[in-house]
């Protein structure tokens, strides 16, 4: 933690708790952010550094999604996102 490999430690009776309270983090954001997250951090992963054209058409893709448009909203209504990805069935 000092040296911010690691951000939380919790004992190891709440780990899977804890893994839980992560997963349904994730799984209310917007699935274009956690899509291109995870290919962002592959990319670093493989040591992909440079701010190519993959890395502009994600950014662009963000920017113009309708999710981008509801969390915009969202955060000048001062209401939490309602992202139709993040719905459970």
């Amino acid at each position: 933690m000092r040296i911010r490999l690691v951000h939380e430690v919790v004992g190891s009776g709440a780990v899977q708790d804890r893994a839980y309270e992560l997963a349904a983090t994730l799984a209310s954001r917007a699935r274009v952010s956690v899509l291109g997250g995870k290919k962002l951090v592959a990319r670093v992963v493989r040591g992909e550094l440079a701010e190519d054209g993959e890395v502009q058409e994600l950014w662009r893709r963000s920017r113009t999604s309708a999710e981008y448009a509801e969390g915009v909203a969202a955060f000048l209504d001062k209401r939490l996102p309602d992202f139709p990805s993040a719905r459970r069935g």
